[in-house]
């Protein structure tokens, strides 16, 4: 399945669980995408598994919190994209004596220590912290301590 084309110079495809590139100028790799079923089975996980909340509000969380997965997903193939790219343009990057090289260094950091497993529950935390909130706020809890003195 051909996804785009631009120009020439970048052609992407879906094989399988893979996405596949090709750059005009001979760079091409596959970024794997069963990290994005993965991801969503641990939101939705993530989600069922929050005591005391109704399933309306598990259903609110869940439709809410998927464009925000989406886009982490699409976020984290083109980073995985651009650190396969950097690789192959600029080798002679993994050297540190030819110089220091601030973007493949931060792309490769990025790409390393993306927390990628983290995100989902982020998202379902962060769901909670604000369904927290509310809860406290209905049941008559002081925000405004300024009243009270240490």
């Amino acid at each position: 399945m051909n996804l785009f084309y631009t120009d020439g110079r970048l052609a992407g495809a879906v094989d399988g669980a893979h996405f596949v590139w090709e750059a005009a100028k001979g760079g091409s790799g596959k970024v794997g995408l069963r990290l994005t079923s993965y991801n969503l089975a641990l939101y939705l996980t993530a989600i069922l598994a929050v005591d005391r909340v109704d399933p309306r509000t598990r259903l609110g969380w869940g439709v809410a919190g998927l464009p925000l997965l989406f886009l982490w997903q699409v976020g984290d193939t083109l980073l995985g994209m651009e650190s396969q790219w950097l690789t192959l343009s600029r080798p002679e990057a993994y050297e540190m004596s030819a110089g220091i090289d601030p973007w493949f260094l931060i792309v490769k950091v990025a790409n390393v220590l993306a927390g990628r497993q983290l995100v989902p529950f982020a998202i379902v935390g962060a769901h909670w912290w604000r369904w927290h909130a509310e809860n406290q706020v209905r049941e008559g809890f002081d925000l405004d301590r300024s009243h009270t003195q240490n």
